[in-house]
């Protein structure tokens, strides 16, 4: 095996360890009630990512059913919801699910345990597929989007947010000396936390 491959084999287990770590992170109850309680909090940026998030995907969400990719606790699928969409949310956390139903209230929501990355839904099930907090934890984007595409119709639309060196220069310009010091430590392929800020 050459150094490449070795370098390359390394990296998927790497990437399959983080995977495995971040959806694992998300099973506890207790966990999920504070993640639940904080992405209600209008408070400081928060309040800005909210209103943003919600208003660009109810302005560009096209069809009428639509699934929300990693729904963790509903943000996205509630506001559809509310907008009188047919919402399916998918996630890998039991404890999401359960509280993604508990603020439904009752609404009619879909929601199943499943992976991004393996969908349980057939091909073409949807008009639109949303994802909110979801590609920025997950280095195996490109995998994802070919299985989120999968299941929407010829026509429909996918609606995500990501982080990207993009991102960086707008906020701090192109000299990298006047970047922040963690951001300027993304260069390192093992930096799995600043991953985002390598994509352009």
């Amino acid at each position: 095996m050459s150094q490449q491959e070795g370098d390359k084999s390394r990296g998927h287990a790497a990437d399959s360890d983080l995977i495995r770590w971040k959806t694992n992170a998300w099973q506890d109850p207790n966990m999920v009630a504070w993640y639940s309680g904080r992405m209600v909090e209008n408070t400081g940026t928060n309040y800005l990512k909210n209103a943003l998030e919600i208003d660009i995907i109810q302005r560009f969400v096209s069809g009428r059913e639509v699934i929300d990719i990693g729904t963790g606790t509903g943000r996205a699928a509630l506001a559809l919801l509310r907008q009188g969409y047919q919402v399916t949310g998918i996630d890998s956390s039991q404890a999401m699910l359960d509280e993604t139903k508990r603020l439904a209230g009752g609404s009619p929501i879909n929601l199943k345990l499943g992976d991004i990355q393996k969908l349980p839904c057939a091909d073409a099930s949807f008009d639109s597929a949303v994802a909110l907090n979801v590609m920025v934890h997950f280095p195996n984007w490109r995998e994802a989007l070919h299985e989120w595409r999968r299941v929407v119709r010829p026509g429909g639309r996918l609606l995500f947010d990501i982080h990207s060196s993009s991102h960086v220069r707008m906020a701090y310009g192109v000299d990298r000396a006047r970047w922040p010091d963690a951001l300027r430590k993304t260069d390192d392929p093992h930096d799995f936390a600043n991953y985002m800020a390598r994509l352009d």
